[in-house]
């Protein structure tokens, strides 16, 4: 018997056919719960990527449209359609498979003490969808977890009932007590870091009232040090209202290679590179050299940094070197940056000493070139309440930067820079992010080229070129302004998983003149599209300028928010 089943599967297998594409039709979204990305999905299809052009589509077996069939059923169930009917048919080539979702199954009652009923986001009438009520029940959970109770019983049930096609849920909840942060305790297993430090990097306070999210910023912040490969927090058994914790971390490799190579339209090809030592000595401190080279020239840096120098103080040191094509100038230039930073009102404070010695040579005949030393000092402000600062989704952010040169540290040039930036993020939906960014820099003098303030770019005004906004010199090159002002929106919504259309509006003032913000406006409107891809976003944009003809595409990495 067994070897006839072995030939019987045999033989099926020779003579299956093979499909060489898939169609859905019937009850399909454009862009919903049964598109064709979704229901590729569901089915286990994967096609290749775009960039992968070295991969051959997927071909279709036969024997695998009753595993299609089911998986779709299985799916229409989970977002509430129990009476969907699913049929497939074929032809030469292609697999067709019918839909017909039917009448939903909706939520007929739903059981919860009234003291927590807002709590449960599904309401009575609702159509059941599986995702819906898990996501119910883990935000009912979270919340309890973020305004102190960090032990509580809840359950939850859905009864469907296929004969008078409905659905009751019942909720069980009973909160415990109310428990507050206790002592954390620390085993840095085999790392050179002081437990002291460690604590510091922590984001609450023994007698803070328990909150996930604080334990959450804790984890990512020790993360980020670099320093770990594992971070273990658990909370121990105790019988009074304060919690304590104990945090297990085990060091992982110091020393980090990193290498890169991208393309934007802003700088052309480049190849990067660098090595960085993320606990130099012990206690956190780094150590880094890394170099990039593009076709506008290249840069180098050096930068060491102490998270705790004196005075509970930190200190950075940056060298850089570069060479650097503006267009309308080339700049060698040196600079030394000594940083440090400081905790006041908890917000943090950076101040320091800022040398640049700039070689220029002008490639316009309205400019001078020459060399130039520069001596100031500086202070540095940084708000982020942003999600995630490579791909945000919601939060603000403001940074504020004051650069004071002068002669009296032998400065070229006496003058006061200042810039200021907002930024502000918000979802209107899962799928509908709304973006704005705010920027205003001025000088009190009139200042060199290289310390202008420029507009116009994939980061900036999208309908010009890289540093194309404002007043140009008779060859047509950038002369930058000493005062301006910049403004973008921008609204992203995501059409398949990882990829989002884009729409948006740049405008901008820029003028030579000081303290003056009255000169023309530049304004841009455009449209562009999002990857969100392990690397970060990559990013296109075509923007076309309101008051001039023409167009502008740029191409990157990273959101412009």
């Amino acid at each position: 018997m067994k070897i006839l089943a072995i030939l019987t599967i045999f033989i099926v297998s020779i003579f299956a056919k093979e499909f060489t594409s898939i169609k859905y039709q019937g009850d399909i979204d454009v862009i919903g719960e049964f598109d064709r990305a979704t229901l590729l999905k569901v089915c286990n299809i994967d096609y290749p990527p775009i960039y992968k052009f070295w991969r051959d589509d997927p071909t279709f077996p036969s024997s695998k449209i009753k595993t299609y069939i089911k998986n779709i059923k299985s799916y229409a169930s989970s977002v509430g359609y129990f009476k969907a009917e699913v049929k497939a048919h074929t032809d030469d080539k292609t697999i067709f498979i019918t839909i017909k979702k039917n009448q939903p199954i909706n939520i007929s009652t739903i059981k919860i003490d009234k003291n927590f009923a807002n709590l449960f986001s599904m309401r009575e009438g609702d159509r059941f969808r599986v995702k819906d009520f898990k996501s119910a029940k883990d935000g009912m959970s979270r919340y309890m977890k973020e305004v102190g109770f960090a032990k509580f019983i809840l359950k939850t049930k859905a009864y469907v009932d296929l004969k008078s096609y409905k659905v009751d849920i019942d909720v069980d909840f009973s909160l415990g007590k109310l428990y507050s942060f206790g002592e954390t305790t620390v085993d840095n297993t085999n790392a050179n870091v002081s437990k002291e430090l460690i604590k510091k990097k922590l984001k609450y306070k023994k007698g803070d009232l328990y909150d996930i999210r604080k334990l959450e910023d804790s984890y990512e912040s020790l993360y980020k040090s670099g320093v770990f490969k594992d971070i273990e927090v658990t909370k121990k058994d105790t019988n009074s209202s304060d919690l304590p914790l104990h945090i297990k971390l085990v060091e992982g490799k110091s020393k980090e290679f990193r290498s890169s190579i991208g393309y934007d339209t802003e700088d052309g090809l480049q190849v990067g590179a660098g090595i960085w030592y993320n606990n130099f000595l012990g206690n956190f401190k780094r150590f880094g050299l890394e170099g990039r080279v593009s076709q506008r020239g290249y840069k180098v840096k050096n930068l060491f940094y102490n998270p705790e120098l004196f005075l509970k103080s930190s200190f950075q040191n940056d060298i850089s070197c570069e060479d650097w094509d503006y267009d309308t100038y080339e700049q060698e230039l040196l600079t030394l940056r000594s940083t440090f930073g400081r905790e006041f009102f908890g917000l943090k404070h950076y101040f320091g000493f800022l040398h640049e010695n700039s070689r220029i040579t002008s490639h316009s005949l309205e400019i001078k070139s020459g060399r130039y030393t520069i001596n100031s000092l500086f202070y540095k402000l940084v708000i982020d309440k942003r999600d995630n600062f490579l791909n945000a989704t919601k939060g603000w952010y403001y940074s504020l930067y004051l650069e004071r040169a002068l002669y009296d540290l032998s400065s070229d040039f006496d003058y006061l820079k200042q810039e200021h930036e907002f930024r502000y993020i918000k979802s209107s939906s899962k799928k509908l992010i709304h973006a704005l960014k705010f920027r205003l820099g001025k000088v009190n003098k009139d200042v060199p080229l290289f310390k202008r303030f420029y507009s116009g770019g994939s980061m900036s005004n999208r309908g010009y070129e890289y540093r194309q906004v404002g007043k140009l010199d008779a060859d047509g090159n950038p002369i930058g302004g000493n005062t301006m002002l910049n403004l973008s929106l921008e609204s992203r919504y995501e059409v398949i998983p990882s990829v989002w259309v884009v729409g948006f509006i740049d405008s901008t003032r820029i003028s030579t003149e000081i303290d003056k913000f009255n000169s023309k406006t530049f304004s841009s409107v455009g449209f562009g599209a999002r990857y969100i891809s392990v690397i970060g976003p990559i990013r296109v944009d075509i923007g076309f300028p309101m008051d001039d003809g023409g167009f502008s595409f740029h191409l990157g990495i990273g959101q412009v928010f």
